[in-house]
């Protein structure tokens, strides 16, 4: 009996669940947590190489000294720079393009951060949105919501 080639979501689903706190499943593809980058997942390869760049480890070792992490694993919670930085230009309503602006660029070159490009920011802005989507689904996932509009 001939094998059965696996779906592009079964391929990114078996990657995450490898690898579950360097890589999450966003839409139906292969995001690095560490990166903060989308992967290319047609094969097994390449995650593999993706996982012996340079920059992943050194992102590794970075984030590992530099951001506030969560004691029982060192990827779940890792909340770093980029991310807090959405996190408050969301809250506040600024628009993802203001970070072309001059004082941006010094800003992120005084914290020795690169300076994050629009379509960088819109991914990291589509993952926190999914994971905060997937913490609300977990905490109502019994219950009843009730909801009036007019």
């Amino acid at each position: 009996m001939p094998k059965r080639r696996l779906s592009d979501i079964e391929k990114v689903q078996f990657f995450c669940i490898e690898y579950p706190f360097e890589f999450t499943m966003i839409e139906s593809k292969l995001f690095c947590n560490i990166c903060s980058k989308l992967i290319k997942c047609e094969k097994k390869f390449h995650m593999d190489s993706h996982i012996k760049t340079n920059t992943h480890n050194a992102l590794i070792k970075l984030r590992s000294r530099n951001c506030s992490t969560d004691a029982s694993n060192p990827y779940s919670r890792i909340i770093c720079f980029p991310e807090r930085l959405i996190k408050l230009f969301t809250r506040l309503n600024i628009p993802l393009n203001k970070f072309h602006s001059e004082d941006m660029k010094l800003f992120f070159e005084a914290y020795n951060e690169k300076l994050l490009f629009v379509k960088k920011c819109r991914q990291i802005f589509t993952y926190l949105a999914d994971r905060r989507l997937c913490d609300i689904k977990k905490k109502l996932e019994h219950k009843k919501v009730f909801l009036v509009t007019n």
